[in-house]
């Protein structure tokens, strides 16, 4: 339970997020007793490297009654890790306007270009699930997992401990689930 605690939180980064959590959300507790006792979900969700945070990532997309299978799974996990990898975006933004160092500041905008690639695969992830093109599917969003790593690379490489690591290990975990989800689609 407190894994599943702190991968919500890691999620829910905003003050407001964080305040609808700890105040126990009707919404979103819903919603995860959905996921974790709708069989299909739990079975899609086993069948990846990060079972709990999957179904916390696709609880929110989850309403009583909604038909549930390996694409709306999917569907939900690449619209989860699209949103956190916006905030990840933002989270970088401002971290460069607080920086002083030219380095930092300049990794940070590399950082910022690694984040954007990462929302447009995901759209991109998107655009072929149309077509069911699990080719492309797989091959942008391990892009993710690469642009993300080389972000903190960089940092590595400076010396410097990231300010985005976090936001970088989850969203590797989520892009992770989906290529997990994608495997099951075959």
């Amino acid at each position: 339970m407190a894994l599943l605690f702190l991968s919500l939180l890691l999620l829910s980064s905003s003050p407001a997020a964080f305040s609808r959590l700890s105040s126990g959300g009707l919404g979103l507790t819903t919603s995860l007793k959905a996921a974790g006792t709708n069989p299909a979900v739990s079975k899609i969700c086993k069948n990846t490297d990060h079972p709990q945070l999957c179904l916390s990532s696709i609880a929110p997309f989850l309403s009583s009654g909604h038909s549930v299978d390996v694409e709306s799974v999917l569907r939900f996990a690449v619209e989860a890790g699209s949103k956190y990898a916006k905030e990840a975006l933002s989270a970088a933004n401002g971290f460069a306007a607080k920086t002083a160092t030219p380095e930092v500041r300049s990794t940070l905008k590399d950082c910022k270009e690694s984040y954007d690639t990462a929302v447009e695969n995901f759209q991109k992830t998107l655009d072929a699930f149309a077509t069911k093109d699990i080719g492309t599917m797989q091959s942008v969003l391990s892009a993710v997992i690469t642009f993300v790593g080389d972000c903190e690379d960089e940092f590595t490489q400076m010396g410097t401990r990231s300010p985005l690591s976090k936001y970088a290990e989850t969203l590797t975990e989520m892009t992770s689930n989906c290529l997990a989800i994608v495997s099951q689609m075959k």
